[in-house]
């Protein structure tokens, strides 16, 4: 049974988001340890519903990674506020 490319890459950037708030250095600590795990799991369920391989689904996986970029580099767990 293999399991399809899509959700492959979104259960592996789910477990890498996972991996990082375990060794968490942000400013926040703990909490924002805390944080990155709420909000990974609320995120990734709801939309776990979306098709896979489609255009809705593509872009909230290229988001997720783009967050897990920042957080990485920054060191900030929040999400980025867009420029208007």
């Amino acid at each position: 049974m293999s399991v399809a490319p899509a959700r492959q890459r979104a259960l592996s950037l789910m477990r890498r988001m996972l991996r990082v708030s375990r060794g968490w250095q942000g400013e926040g600590g703990a909490q924002e340890a805390a944080y990155i795990v709420s909000e990974t799991t609320r995120s990734f369920r709801e939309r776990a519903t979306l098709p896979e391989g489609g255009a809705e689904a593509e872009r909230a996986l290229e988001e997720a990674e783009g967050r897990l970029e920042m957080a990485q580099h920054y060191s900030i767990a929040y999400p980025r506020m867009p420029h208007v």
